[in-house]
């Protein structure tokens, strides 16, 4: 694995129509191969999962996010289908789904753009709209 700079910007939409966006910048891990990738790193605190330790592994036409710490989840992200999961929180856990309408992978071995376009619910019912915007790019070492 090497060291990038990972931007990533979500822009979240609720049922009410409130929108919401996050944008943060920090330092991670990625790894490219031809069978897959792996952007992991540690969620800044003032988002909603600070605390945290995020990985995306994608393969083919699937991205696994998966998050450990405060809260613990995997949800599974595949263009055109809906997949259940479990959001594990301090206060209890959730049964969540997610359908994913739309992915774009432009990684390659340098980095490269993520983007996935989804809607989480609450047992069928839609809460909110993500897309979510991930940029990697190399480290450069500063000497």
């Amino acid at each position: 694995m090497k060291d990038v700079i990972i931007s990533i910007k979500n822009f979240e939409q609720t049922d009410r129509g409130l929108e919401e966006v996050v944008e943060f910048v920090t330092e991670g891990q990625y790894e490219f191969s031809q069978e897959k990738a792996l952007i992991a790193y540690e969620e800044v605190e003032f988002t909603s999962s600070g605390g945290c330790f995020t990985t995306y592994t994608v393969e083919n036409d699937t991205i696994m996010m998966t998050r450990v710490g405060v809260v613990n989840m995997q949800m599974l992200f595949q263009e055109g289908k809906r997949h259940y999961f479990v959001h594990e929180t301090p206060y209890g856990k959730i049964s969540m789904g997610v359908d994913t309408s739309g992915i774009i992978n432009r990684l390659n071995y340098d980095g490269g753009y993520l983007e996935i376009r989804c809607t989480v619910e609450f047992i069928n019912y839609a809460v909110y709209s993500n897309v979510y915007k991930i940029n990697i790019k190399e480290k450069k070492d500063d000497n």
